[in-house]
């Protein structure tokens, strides 16, 4: 299946990706999870959550 996010954006917690739909969210959060990534699901976003590389690769450090 392909994606489209609405919005994507780093925090300390992790990488946020909004989708227009909580459906559409559910299916990425699914597939995250079959993959055997951490993934949190909040409504529309789901939230990759962060280990240290991203945090280096998206130069976070609170």
């Amino acid at each position: 299946m392909e994606f489209s996010a609405k919005r994507v954006y780093p925090t300390e917690k992790g990488l946020h990706i909004e989708f227009a739909t909580s459906s559409e969210a559910a299916e990425f959060y699914q597939q995250g999870i079959e993959l055997g990534n951490r993934v949190e699901l909040n409504d529309k976003t789901v939230i990759m959550l962060s280990s240290k590389a991203n945090k280096e690769l998206f130069g976070i450090d609170r």
